[in-house]
């Protein structure tokens, strides 16, 4: 047998294995912030805040009026809301008057069957050999027309797309102190 010895680290906290001393005596030690300091949980690199305020930054912003889909996301309540009102309506109902300028655009997901994927699941219950598909062409045709007449829609946040909700800016980045 070719092996040889190795020496590792383990962190004396949770036991995790390092080929490095300083990262394992540093394992569980909390952490701070790159970009402003703070200290952070472990394994974390930036606050919740910083890392906000990037994604902000970084998005593409346009007018609600511009925006094309049903739906928005405020994060602030981890909520989707169909429209501004809808939002406007929740936020007046929590007696919040700290209204958002600005909420995350969303990605739509049409409700989609693939075929591909099911043939492939359907064959793994299959003996090793099996290749005895019949009408694959049919059924390819079905479910292609079947998902053209299918509605149904889900929503996901979109970190590349701002909705400016407001006229109103809160500074620079949008965000709220």
């Amino acid at each position: 047998m070719n092996s040889k010895k190795i020496e590792v680290y383990q962190c004396s906290i949770c036991n995790k294995v390092s080929f490095d001393k300083e990262l394992a005596d540093k394992c569980c030690e909390p952490g701070k912030c790159n970009i402003c300091g703070i200290e952070l949980r472990p394994y974390h690199l930036q606050c919740e805040k910083c890392s906000a305020k990037i994604k902000y930054e970084k998005a593409n912003k346009i007018k609600y009026s511009d925006y094309k889909l049903e739906y928005l996301y405020d994060d602030r309540y981890d909520k989707y809301f169909r429209d501004y009102e809808e939002l406007l309506e929740f936020y007046e109902l929590n007696d919040d008057t700290d209204i958002p300028t600005w909420a995350w655009g969303c990605t739509e997901h049409q409700f989609k069957i693939n075929i591909d994927s099911a043939l492939e699941n359907a064959e793994e219950q299959m003996y090793e050999d099996f290749d005895d598909i019949v009408n694959v062409e049919k059924l390819y045709k079905f479910i292609e027309e079947w998902n053209d007449k299918q509605t149904a829609k889900a929503y996901y946040i979109d970190y590349k797309t701002v909705i400016l909700l407001s006229g109103e800016q809160e500074g620079q980045d949008g965000l709220k102190e």
